[in-house]
């Protein structure tokens, strides 16, 4: 008989929830195990396991087994399991199932706050204020007051902006959006509305990963970008406002591949393919990602 262990895997609501694992079981049961007890009953094969170390992040397939991957860790890099919602083949169409939105609009605004999904400082107060409402209700001045958010700000504005108001002035702004939020608002229409807002974004349903691109054909560049990978295939993103310089759909896209460290594909650009070079913490990752949206849309042709 196999042994048997728990397997902690962590949400983008920053909770957290058990697992009961054996030898056998991979990333894809337990990515089923973790649906049915959150009552996820739509699109779950666009949720996946990922591993999240100090230093990086990996794209678990699903016949990888979960009980390698913990043992495989040690005290001085513990790493965790993360279900993402990792492929959305369809960003703007409308979410009912109420467990797929949960996850979406908390896996969202954890990518704005960490600035994954890059925003301007005016979306980024009114995005904050709807936050604020899903959390506290409606506005109360006696309560949403000087200092009510001073504590806990990294929570509501995107790292990448942080530094461009001191935190009075943030809170103030967000305090007063919310304050202007329409009397009728509900926490079901404040997840609708950040929702929309976000869906308004050309870089929304991408995964972005920041890296450095090394070169376009023969020539060298060094910018810092970011490679986002969609159902749409790959752009490249200016850094840090998230302007698509490239697009590049899958049939534009005739190999990639990555080591540790290094990303590149060839695109049709040319007539033997015009290679681009990346380096990233994450470029495994982002091979995986892309291998997998091929799947999927071979799945669904």
């Amino acid at each position: 008989m196999s042994s048997k262990t728990i397997a902690q895997v962590h949400l983008a609501d920053e909770t957290r929830t058990s697992v009961v694992c054996d030898a056998d079981t991979t990333c894809s049961d337990v990515v089923a195990l973790v649906a049915e007890k959150l009552e996820l009953f739509s699109n779950v094969s666009d949720f996946a396991l990922v591993e999240e170390g100090a230093q990086f992040t990996r794209l678990l397939s699903g016949e990888q087994k979960p009980m390698e991957i913990v043992n495989s860790w040690n005290k001085k890099n513990t790493g965790r399991l993360v279900m993402r919602r990792v492929y959305n083949m369809t960003p703007e169409a409308p979410i009912e199932d109420p467990a797929m939105k949960h996850l979406t609009f908390a896996q969202t605004r954890s990518d704005v706050v960490q600035s994954r999904l890059a925003v301007t400082s005016d979306v980024a107060v009114q995005l904050a204020a709807l936050y604020l409402f899903t959390v506290h209700g409606c506005h109360n001045p006696e309560v949403h007051a000087e200092g009510f958010l001073a504590k806990h700000i990294a929570e509501y504005v995107p790292e990448a902006l942080m530094k461009e108001k001191s935190v009075p002035e943030w809170e103030a702004a967000i305090l007063a959006a919310h304050a202007a939020l329409d009397p009728a608002t509900t926490e079901e229409t404040a997840v609708d509305a950040y929702l929309a807002t976000m869906k308004e974004l050309v870089h929304f349903g991408m995964t972005t990963f920041p890296a450095r691109y090394i070169r376009k054909g023969k020539a060298k560049i060094g910018d810092i970008v970011h490679v986002g990978v969609s159902a749409k295939g790959v752009a490249i993103l200016t850094n840090p406002s998230m302007e698509v310089s490239g697009q590049y759909a899958f049939e534009q896209i005739y190999s990639w591949g990555a080591s540790e460290t290094v990303f590149s594909m060839s695109t049709n650009e040319e007539e033997e393919g015009l290679q681009h070079v990346f380096e990233s913490r994450e470029a495994s990752h982002i091979a995986a990602l892309l291998q997998g949206y091929v799947g999927k849309i071979l799945e669904n042709m």
